[in-house]
């Protein structure tokens, strides 16, 4: 399974960073591969709002920056990590500038699901989602609040929020989640999520606040 971690730590040597050095010869042992895009070693604007992407250019966003890097590592990923410290009880700025600039990778031309709109598929397929949170400072709400606003990202985007885990996990338990994930397909229609039987504490929400 090809595996991005896009790291939204704003400073380098965060618990964030080092967990996710930590993940590689696990996941790598297990056949998985790999890939860390710090997003603070490349220039993330902010989306300007423009809809450039949707009417002029589809599907490339106008700003010359280091996202269309970011994307196409996104677009060809079967699992997407998003990895960040909590600040003031949600993932970074950085992360999140990040986050709103795969605007591209979806229509502007809406479609009626289970009763909500969403937007039309660009591509064929898409990664499922997931969350590596350093919950310092943070509470079981917190972590309750994010986790809700990522499935609601992940169903935009046609996929699904497979877990979260936070940095009190251990490698190996991140791993054994990773490798839960090969059991689902993303799909439009539900949310889908590891079973949380079958999840190690550490990576429950709530771990580690």
């Amino acid at each position: 399974m090809q595996i991005l971690a896009l790291d939204g730590s704003p400073q380098a040597g965060s618990l964030v960073s080092s967990c996710l050095a930590r993940l590689a010869p696990g996941l790598e042992a297990r056949g998985h591969r790999f890939r860390i895009l710090a997003l603070r070693e490349r220039e993330v604007f902010p989306c300007r709002g423009c809809f450039q992407c949707w009417v002029k250019t589809p599907g490339e966003c106008r700003i010359r920056d280091g996202m269309p890097e970011v994307l196409r590592a996104v677009i060809g990923a079967d699992l997407v990590l998003h990895a960040s410290p909590l600040l003031m009880g949600f993932p970074s700025a950085l992360l999140r500038r990040a986050t709103e600039r795969h605007i591209p990778l979806i229509h502007p031309y809406l479609a009626l699901v289970e009763g909500e709109c969403h937007h039309r598929a660009r591509y064929p397929r898409y990664p499922l989602l997931a969350l590596l949170l350093d919950p310092a400072g943070s509470d079981a709400e917190d972590l309750e609040i994010v986790e809700r606003a990522y499935q609601r990202l992940a169903l935009n985007f046609m996929s699904a929020l497979a877990f979260l885990a936070t940095t009190a996990a251990t490698p190996e338990e991140i791993c054994h989640a990773v490798d839960g994930v090969q059991r689902f397909a993303p799909r439009r229609q539900r949310q889908h999520s590891v079973a949380a039987a079958a999840l190690p504490r550490g990576l429950r929400v709530g771990a580690g606040a």
